[in-house]
């Protein structure tokens, strides 16, 4: 006996949402429900370009109605973006003063920062297109910071962004990798004085090389590779304040460790 199928708008629907949706096979979905499968193309093609308004019952299509529906609600959709947009570039410039102030302490004073916004074509996310500027040095023009900043500007300005971003997402942890990138001397500093501070109210994790930022830690774990059997492995190691000593003068001062870098190391635990 031939299955009897009752093809309303809500049938219509659920078979189009299966395939669409639910990502299953066209194939799947017309033999369960008893569709023809090129029935069922044609209905997921009006169902991607009309969404449900273009099923208004059994075995009818109102286009014009639906098309006219669709362009109302793109016109919405234009609506809403264009608040969005504008609430996005209020808060751009509120965040690029904030990054400025950050960078500032990290020993670019003379930094700035911008987000440059460029219009798009209408998209889920909304009709705009970001990019970050910035001039590290007074009376440089702004430039895409992807091809101006060096690699300790980067590492500084990523640092002065998370702080700056958390304080906004309330996130609990930060992680740092190599964000000693290109730093030393004072600037290195600076880092570990700003990563010190963020660390009062959130878990930091860093990973670095240099003595002024590792000094700062807590809590102190040494990574190392090693190679047995033909295989390489990581290991972590918990330090004690000797461990943590004698770590600290290791890259204070590379393959040969003396007395005074032994002694430099325990002050800059201390202090």
């Amino acid at each position: 006996m031939e299955r009897k199928v009752n093809y309303t708008k809500e049938f219509k629907i659920q078979a189009c949402e299966l395939v669409v949706k639910n990502g299953l096979k066209v194939k799947a979905v017309a033999d369960k429900m008893g569709i023809n499968h090129i029935m069922l193309y044609r209905w997921i093609d009006q169902y991607k370009t009309f969404g449900t308004d273009a099923f208004v019952g059994k075995g009818n299509l109102r286009p014009e109605e639906a098309k006219l529906k669709k362009l109302q609600n793109e016109k919405e959709a234009f609506s809403a973006a264009n608040i969005l947009s504008a609430n996005r570039q209020e808060k751009a410039a509120a965040m690029a003063q904030l990054i400025c102030s950050e960078l500032a302490q990290l020993d670019m004073p003379k930094v700035q920062f911008s987000c440059q916004f460029e219009k798009l074509p209408l998209t889920p996310i909304g009709i705009d297109g970001v990019a970050f500027y910035m001039s590290a040095n007074a009376g440089e023009a702004l430039k895409p910071m992807s091809k101006v900043a060096s690699g300790g500007e980067l590492a500084r300005i990523m640092l002065a962004m998370k702080n700056v971003l958390a304080q906004k997402d309330k996130v609990a942890t930060l992680i740092f990798d190599e964000v000693d990138t290109g730093v030393s001397g004072r600037a290195a500093q600076k880092v570990a004085e700003k990563l010190k501070s963020v660390s009062t109210n959130k878990q930091v994790l860093c990973v670095t090389h240099l003595p002024q930022i590792a000094a700062m830690g807590d809590t102190h774990m040494l990574i190392a590779k090693s190679e047995r059997d033909g295989r390489t492995y990581t290991t972590v190691t918990p330090l004690d304040f000797e461990g943590r000593k004698l770590e600290l003068a290791r890259i204070m001062g590379g393959a040969k460790i003396t007395e005074t870098t032994l002694e430099s190391a325990a002050e800059m635990i201390k202090s």
